[in-house]
């Protein structure tokens, strides 16, 4: 914070200076409320003219609230209220209406409950209620589950409906659609369920609210205008950070059921770039179904149906959630090494051969061999390299140097080079790519300047049809061997060298991290780094102090 601002805050009362400085310092470590304890300080801030104590008091509009122990922004109190008394609402209506009891589907597995078919419990559960939670970790079919809700969904209203689906992002957005089509067309849907699900187009939260010109977080719709729709899919909720739910949230109607409302996503992830831990809270606090607690508004998901093909990386997954300081290390000898690997960093200035091997020989060279175009993008995605931060030579800036020199590429340092990958750092609306979009540069003559004639090619979500923009109209970019593990959150990828800090003292390092990252692979997962690191990251756990968990209870 600003020492002006600072001083400006406390100048009636120095004593509340640190206390105010540390949860500035919170804030930007995503939490959005400060636990204090201390009585010294609690009585500091109930004499400052700048904190309004709400167990106290009448509401008064102050730059903080103090709420029992919990020091508040006051933007932030009154975002985490309006949240918790919108979810409490809907769940109350849902009880007034006769929230389905799914008890009897749930028995008649009598003796075979792991075998319950809790993504058809998951999609009943969704049709029955007007806001409900689907949660589980990758692979556990939280689309599918939807594909099967939607099938259920439309049966049962044939009329036109206002359907919308959104992400945090245009990637996220843009990946939901792929899954949704071939999920749809996996599950042998009719025909015209499936040309409705088509029909589904989503889109980033922000383009839903219709952001107003020129103004970050002011939206068309709110609470006075709310948005007009019979169901709204979130996707990647764990993503969606406090005050984006919030505006979200406030601007569907609660006064009645009338929108459907289903949230999905996985709550071990990363927890959001912004502040806020809201889907983690809900997914904590509100009780999931269970044999003993059949009526409820969250089902979780906990069968991986990728196990079949990737069992040790399902494994190293879950080893990782359940990870504590006492347990033994994990002993990657256990694993098939063709499938889990832990390659042991020496140095962060020279990576061993075996690395070598399989970043560049079994995975870019191929790209950079490339003859067509349809192949550069299938050898792009090949493998990916996630690192854990953007600088350092184990970052994505050194890890990208390190590759382009074992490969000899771009010696001429130029703007573009052929076969080169590249991330969209920027949304740009008019060329309909997005931040987090990867493409491949394609020079018409590999051994010439950059020429008209040079395209960066996209996927699109029509998997024949290839998206070709010229590069001359790129401006937001940067070269994609490595990109970040926050960069890679909603994606999958065959084959994931997890790149590790070298510092165990890294402040970015922790279980969600590397879990996020190593949940990213469907085929391998190369870690790389040092086992003192990795230890160290998967017993650091983020925590993000919120009020939420009481106002639900």
């Amino acid at each position: 914070m600003h020492e002006s601002i600072l001083n400006f805050l406390c100048k009636e009362n120095t004593d509340l200076k640190p206390i105010i400085k540390r949860t500035f310092e919170n804030f930007q470590k995503g939490q959005v409320v400060t636990k204090v304890t201390e009585p010294s300080e609690l009585e500091v801030i109930k004499r400052s003219n700048q904190v309004v104590d709400v167990t106290l008091e009448k509401w008064k509009r102050k730059p903080f609230v103090l709420d029992g122990s919990l020091l508040y922004w006051e933007k932030y109190y009154k975002q985490e209220e309006q949240i918790a008394k919108w979810i409490v609402r809907r769940i109350e209506l849902d009880k007034e209406n006769g929230a389905i009891d799914l008890s009897e589907t749930i028995r008649e597995k009598k003796d075979q409950y792991s075998d319950v078919d809790w993504q058809e419990i998951a999609a009943l559960n969704s049709l029955h209620r007007s806001f409900s939670i689907i949660t589980g970790g990758p692979g556990t079919g939280k689309t599918t589950t939807i594909t099967k809700f939607l099938g259920k969904y439309l049966k049962t209203n044939t009329s036109a409906l206002k359907i919308y689906a959104v992400a945090p992002t245009a990637k996220a957005a843009r990946r939901m659609k792929e899954s949704l089509t071939a999920s749809a067309e996996k599950e042998k849907l009719d025909k015209n369920f499936i040309d409705r699900i088509n029909e589904i187009s989503p889109s980033t939260i922000h383009k839903l609210l219709r952001r107003m010109p020129g103004k970050a977080n002011k939206f068309y719709h709110h609470s006075t205008q709310p948005i007009s729709a019979d169901l709204i899919i979130i996707d990647e909720a764990s993503m969606i950070d406090i005050s984006l739910m919030h505006s979200l949230l406030t601007a569907i109607n609660n006064h009645d059921t009338k929108t459907k409302v289903i949230m999905l996503g996985d709550a071990n992830q990363l927890k959001s770039v912004g502040a806020g831990t809201v889907f983690g809270d809900l997914c904590q606090t509100l009780k999931k179904i269970t044999a003993e607690t059949p009526v409820a508004a969250v089902v979780e998901l906990l069968k991986s149906y990728r196990t079949e093909d990737a069992p040790d990386i399902f494994e190293l997954g879950q080893q990782i959630l359940c990870y504590k300081e006492s347990d033994q290390e994990i002993t990657w000898k256990s694993f098939n090494q063709n499938e889990v690997h832990f390659e042991q960093c020496k140095s962060p200035k020279e990576h061993p051969t075996t690395l070598k091997e399989k970043v560049i020989v079994n995975g870019f060279k191929r790209l950079h061999k490339a003859s067509d175009d349809e192949t550069a993008l299938i050898e792009m995605n090949r493998v990916k390299v996630l690192c854990a931060t953007n600088k350092g030579y184990l970052g994505v800036s050194g890890i990208n140097e390190w590759i382009e020199s074992e490969l000899r590429c771009n010696t001429k340092k130029e703007k573009f080079y052929h076969n080169q990958p590249i991330l969209i750092t920027e949304n740009n609306y008019n060329l309909k790519i997005y931040n987090g979009d990867t493409g491949v540069i394609r020079k018409r003559n590999k051994d010439e300047q950059d020429s008209p004639l040079d395209f960066c090619l996209f996927d699109t979500e029509n998997k024949n049809e290839i998206k070709r923009i010229p590069v001359s109209q790129l401006t937001s970019y940067k070269t994609n061997y490595a990109m970040t593990i926050h960069k890679s959150q909603g994606s999958e990828y065959k084959n994931v060298v997890l790149v590790l800090p070298h510092s165990m003292e890294s402040e970015i390092l922790s279980k969600e991290l590397i879990y996020t990252g190593v949940t990213r692979a469907k085929k391998s997962i190369v870690i790389y780094g040092k086992e003192e690191v990795f230890k160290a990251g998967i017993v650091r756990e983020v925590s993000r102090a919120s009020g939420m968990s009481n106002r639900l209870k």
